[in-house]
């Protein structure tokens, strides 16, 4: 592993390099309605590109197995953002729904929704029906911050 990456409460992690006290970004895994992991992260503009975003969606995957491995691991992005669905689709996620991102100011806006199992159409619906779609995390999970687009 090219960065430490140390996991706090709620699956919020932590990346820098060894040795480093500067922290190259954040991600995780939040529960959403209590049928999912949302899977998310966010790096410093100087990080970006160089594999780290890869290396949180790993270990987030591992912690979300290992607290409750019964629940699909997704990541919710939109569509022209093509570097985090690069990111997602090499950590094993396929698109599980394509539709309108609604909420946003631009009508034209496509949400995408992956997945590391088949979900199904109900859970689908309830991770991106309404207005808050996947935006409230499961208060029972304890999220630890926002969630937070890849």
């Amino acid at each position: 592993m090219r960065v430490g990456v140390a996991a706090g409460r709620a699956g919020l992690l932590g990346a820098a390099r060894p040795g480093s006290r500067i922290l190259l970004g954040v991600g995780g895994c939040t529960g959403v309605h209590g049928v999912a992991w949302n899977l998310y992260y966010r790096l410093r503009p100087a990080s970006q590109g160089q594999g780290y975003a890869s290396e949180l969606v790993r270990a987030a995957r591992e912690w979300a197995d290992r607290v409750d491995p019964e629940r699909p691991v997704v990541a919710s992005l939109l569509e022209h953002n093509v570097r985090s669905r690069a990111v997602v689709e090499r950590a094993g996620l396929t698109l599980a729904w394509r539709g309108p991102d609604r909420g946003n100011p631009d009508p034209s806006a496509v949400r995408l929704l992956f997945a590391d199992r088949t979900v199904a159409e109900d859970v689908v619906e309830r991770l991106v029906g309404g207005e808050a779609g996947m935006v409230a995390p499961d208060a029972r999970d304890e999220a630890a911050g926002p969630t937070v687009e890849p």
